[in-house]
């Protein structure tokens, strides 16, 4: 979206693009998974869960972290990641004005 045009959409309209934004890879989709089954987890188990390369792993990760669904907490050589669940609870909200 070009910087001139930001003023014509709701913050709201803003933040449901960039959650489905984040949400439209299903690398992310297994990340958010994992992190349901456990409070923390870090980036290198991740690596070996997805079976993808660090780089790939911290590419969907930045993505779901600009979209506010996870935090990420450096901790010695690695991140330690959780989900924000109170937003990922109000993801559907955000797509309700859609309809």
């Amino acid at each position: 979206m070009g910087a001139s045009k930001t003023n014509q959409y709701s913050i709201d309209e803003i933040k449901s693009a960039n959650i489905a934004r984040a949400l439209a890879h299903p690398a992310r989709i297994r990340i958010l998974s994992l992190l349901k089954q456990e409070m923390f987890t870090r980036n290198i188990d991740l690596v070996k869960d997805l079976q993808l390369v660090k780089s790939t792993v911290n590419s969907h990760l930045t993505k779901l972290r600009d979209a506010d669904l996870i935090e990420l907490v450096f901790h010695s050589n690695c991140y330690w990641i959780r989900s924000k669940k109170d937003v990922i609870d109000k993801i559907p909200s955000y797509f309700e004005q859609i309809n």
